[in-house]
């Protein structure tokens, strides 16, 4: 089981210590990469990155990982979801009906059967489901592959992640998939999801909410999924870029190729809640 287990402090000029950043859990070179929509620089009005962002309201063409890993495009003008900042927080709005971003590479994941998940999300609606994110598309149609879910079902799968196998591709064949209830939009959340390929029905996923482990429901249990995840393109906002758009407004977003715990974990918590205007 891969675990970072660096604090992540280092001394200043002023001897004090520098701020933590999502960068040290990549320190040992783990896959994945972190996207923050409060930093401009990284966040543009053309997918060519030559026009910033620069004013709340303004239509995000293209965001860039905040390790250069990935780069998030969106070339269509009108499903491109909208920069806004307010009392100092700042998110892209989906407006769940043709919003979603797309790596401009894939996201390569094969080297581990582990993954971190992190969002700072505000559910808009529960009406229908909303991808999060997703790596190569619908786990039922390729291998190995992971997606997140709000609103997977209105009254009982509130957050949901789902990991396949070998041969998820093969009439939905090696796929697990878990979920959580009571968190009803409108709500603004912190969702942190420890994916391990390696484990049973009962630990391969465990989801946490505002840092608190919560208790699953097993909504699919079928074959086996051990095996590396997959290097496919990385959707966000929606499945493969035309279906279950999101509805709904995300204020970070880590895609890390290892597990994450102890003092890791609660600084990453602490600094992604943040984001999304939550105290952990």
């Amino acid at each position: 089981m891969q675990i970072g287990i660096s604090l992540g402090i280092t001394g200043n000029r002023g001897g004090g210590a520098a701020a933590w950043s999502p960068n040290t859990l990549f320190a040992a070179s783990e896959a994945g990469d972190w996207f923050d929509p409060s930093d401009l620089t990284k966040m543009w009005q053309d997918t060519a990155g030559t026009t910033a962002i620069t004013a709340d309201g303004q239509a995000v063409a293209r965001i860039d990982g905040q390790r250069g890993v990935v780069s998030l495009r969106q070339s269509n003008l009108a499903n491109r979801p909208l920069y806004k900042t307010s009392a100092g927080l700042h998110w892209l709005q989906f407006d769940g009906t043709d919003d979603s971003l797309a790596s401009a590479a894939t996201l390569n994941l094969s080297g581990t059967d582990k993954l971190t998940i992190c969002t700072g999300l505000r559910k808009i609606s529960d009406a229908s489901l909303g991808m999060v994110a997703e790596n190569g598309g619908a786990v039922g149609t390729g291998d190995n592959r992971f997606y997140f879910a709000a609103s997977a079902n209105a009254t009982t799968q509130d957050y949901q992640f789902c990991i396949g196998g070998v041969n998820s591709d093969v009439s939905n064949s090696d796929v697990l998939a878990r979920s959580v209830s009571g968190f009803d939009a409108p709500i603004t959340n912190l969702v942190t999801a420890l994916l391990d390929k390696a484990g049973t029905s009962t630990t391969a996923i465990d989801i946490r909410i505002d840092a608190v482990a919560q208790t699953e429901a097993t909504d699919t249990n079928i074959g086996t999924w051990t095996g590396n995840f997959s290097n496919e393109t990385l959707f966000v906002g929606s499945r493969s870029g035309s279906s279950f758009r999101l509805n709904g407004n995300i204020y970070f977003l880590m895609v890390r190729g290892a597990l994450t715990s102890g003092v890791n974990l609660s600084s990453l918590e602490t600094f992604a809640g943040a984001k999304a205007g939550l105290t952990i």
